[in-house]
């Protein structure tokens, strides 16, 4: 598999154009857009160790382990 790398602009419509090299052989091809970052998803916590930070502050659960376990047992079962 060869691969291109193309820089390319995104319009308000939505069209995207690819400039290929005239070499480029027709044909099917996979094409993969990368984003600089998830597009309209606020970022919550912007890093791991943000993240662990708000999860030290939850207050713990009152459930036990046998009732974490059976919800868990629950909703897969629901997925059937």
């Amino acid at each position: 598999m060869v691969a291109f790398r193309i820089k390319a602009h995104i319009t308000p419509n939505q069209p995207l154009i690819l400039p290929l090299p005239a070499d480029v052989p027709s044909g099917e091809v996979e094409v993969i857009v990368l984003f600089p970052e998830a597009p309209n998803q606020p970022d919550t916590h912007s890093s791991l160790r943000e993240f662990s930070a708000w999860l030290r502050e939850q207050a713990p659960s009152s459930r036990s382990r046998e009732e974490i376990d059976r919800a868990i047992e629950e909703e897969r079962a629901s997925w059937a």
